[in-house]
């Protein structure tokens, strides 16, 4: 028995990213130190989730302001929720 896909949206990123047609982007941790620095991740939500679970970073999930644990706020840099990248507050002026 096979699985359906709930919404036309869920069958379309099906396809994106696991039936692509060009090389597919890939998002990797940017701690040093974590495996998935060189395990990358195909789908930028689910870097974001590492990042959020993993790494306790402060990214808050689509419609939910709980917290399970302390988040990991670094007073050098803050990471961009959309774009996933570090902005280095000194470098950067933010």
């Amino acid at each position: 028995m096979t699985k359906s896909f709930k919404r036309p949206a869920d069958l379309d990123r099906h396809y994106k990213h696991k039936h692509p047609t060009s090389p597919v982007e890939q998002f990797s941790c940017d701690y040093k130190r974590c495996y998935r620095s060189t395990e990358p991740f195909t789908r930028r939500d689910h870097c974001r989730d590492h990042y959020r679970d993993y790494h306790h970073e402060d990214l808050s999930r689509r419609g939910s302001e709980s917290i399970r644990h302390e988040p990991n706020v670094s007073q050098k840099w803050w990471r961009c929720v959309k774009c996933l990248d570090r902005v280095t507050i000194a470098k950067d002026q933010w």
